[in-house]
């Protein structure tokens, strides 16, 4: 049985030799039996900082 718990938007910052660098992304989590399996919808990597925070809006 396969059942979706939530789509969310997921952000990270990574601080490497004093560069960060900025992930973004649209996931899913969803629940196939007892397991919780995740998957990708978006990878928003590439666009601009203010990205996440237009989609959580939306």
């Amino acid at each position: 049985m396969l059942q979706v718990v939530g789509i969310y938007v997921q952000e990270a910052r990574i601080d490497r030799n004093g560069k960060v660098y900025r992930q973004a992304g649209v996931r899913e989590s969803y629940r196939v039996g007892k397991k919780v399996k995740r998957g990708n919808w978006a990878n928003g990597s590439r666009l601009p900082v203010e990205t996440p925070e237009i989609l959580r809006a939306s």
